[in-house]
């Protein structure tokens, strides 16, 4: 949704009480004045979008209130669950340095969930990482394999933390439980209203069918939104300029618009033929584990918006945990997609990745052991 035009900025996703907000992160701050500048326009990531708030005795340090990227149904059910709570703070200290939760609330008079945390050490990855097509020059090739090494160091961490079941994490009682998946394929585009198996699931074959039953379904019974059709959208990456990649979309709009094709009956029928067909794909895929019996942590939102850095690329921090979950131990292990999750990064990058993870293995691990991992990889 588009601001109108005589709305600032900070409206651009949706109205709210700002004043309330000033008031409710003052209090917080035991009365020392809060401000927020109403011209800016909101950062935007997959599941939310951020505004900053500053304080007077503060200088340039800022707050970031986090307000939710979707509709009130489904805010009922994210925001409303405990484990939201955790968003900004990786649930081991094995990880890295969370940013810090100062507040959350899911009814409050600034009339939407919000999150208040404090700023997050360095600053976010996406301001040197740019779309090829970018007027500005992206970061230099070495300096991606540097965060590349890193992200594979960290998996490793992760993957040390074992679960018995494939859910999310919630929090309650200063402790964490994996209960119901609140992953993408789970949530998104309104399949939070689907009647489907949510586990949690003791087993990858049943995670898998869970998807699986949420696509086909979304298919049959919901909207089919813009990004919903067989043909690819055009990826900015792959035009050398960002007037071509404009273009590009320009022309793969008019495609879609006319006939109706993205929410037609043969568009929704093709969905359904694959959803079948990756039912049987599924079943007779044997996808390598080191640990089949157990499963690992998993951070959903792995983007360049959430990846935080230094002046020479050192990871300082990882925020955005509020859908941290476990998944099969192949999920996990995949290169990230940067710069955004749907992304591809090039076959250097994934070995810098795979490196990066090899080496955070201990000395003394048997060798078998690293050997399934780098099958795995």
């Amino acid at each position: 949704m588009s601001p109108s035009p005589e709305k600032p900025g900070i409206f651009t996703y949706a109205d709210f009480d700002l004043q309330a907000l000033c008031r409710h992160a003052s209090m917080l701050r035991k009365g020392i004045p809060c401000a927020c500048d109403p011209d800016q326009r909101p950062a935007s990531g997959s599941f939310n979008w951020a505004i900053l708030v500053s304080f007077e005795d503060q200088g340039e340090s800022f707050w970031q209130a986090k307000l939710p990227h979707c509709d009130t149904s489904e805010l009922k059910v994210i925001f409303q669950s405990p484990k939201y709570t955790i968003i900004g703070n990786a649930p081991s200290d094995t990880i890295l340095p969370p940013s810090n939760v100062c507040s959350a609330s899911a009814n409050n008079e600034i009339g939407l969930p919000f999150i208040l945390m404090s700023e997050a050490l360095g600053q976010p990855l996406s301001k040197a990482w740019r779309p090829a097509s970018s007027p500005q020059p992206s970061l230099e090739t070495p300096s991606k394999a540097k965060v590349l090494s890193q992200l594979g160091r960290i998996t490793w961490n992760l993957a040390q933390l074992r679960f018995d079941k494939i859910g999310s994490l919630f929090e309650e009682n200063e402790s964490f439980n994996i209960k119901e998946c609140l992953s993408r394929g789970h949530m998104m585009h309104e399949r939070f209203s689907l009647s489907i198996p949510r586990g949690p699931f003791t087993s990858k074959d049943e995670f898998y069918d869970s998807l699986i039953s949420a696509f086909s379904e979304h298919a049959e019974v919901l909207p089919l939104s813009h990004h919903c059709f067989i043909a690819p959208v055009p990826s900015q990456g792959e035009y050398p300029c960002k007037l071509q990649y404009e273009n590009a979309v320009n022309l793969w709009n008019d495609f879609v618009t006319v006939g109706g094709k993205i929410d037609s009956a043969d568009n929704r029928l093709d969905y359904i033929i694959t959803g079948d067909a990756l039912r049987e794909i599924i079943q007779k895929l044997e996808l390598p584990a080191s640990n089949p019996e157990t499963f690992p942590l998993y951070h959903p939102d792995l983007s360049v918006n959430n990846i935080y850095v230094d002046d020479d690329y050192n990871i300082t921090c990882i925020i955005d945990w509020a859908f941290a979950s476990s998944i099969p131990e192949s999920m996990l292990l995949t290169a990230p997609g940067l710069p955004q999750y749907r992304d591809e990064i090039s076959l250097e990058l994934q070995v810098s990745f795979i490196d990066g993870f090899i080496a955070a293995i201990p000395g003394p691990t048997e060798g078998e052991v690293v050997r399934r991992y780098r099958k795995s990889l």
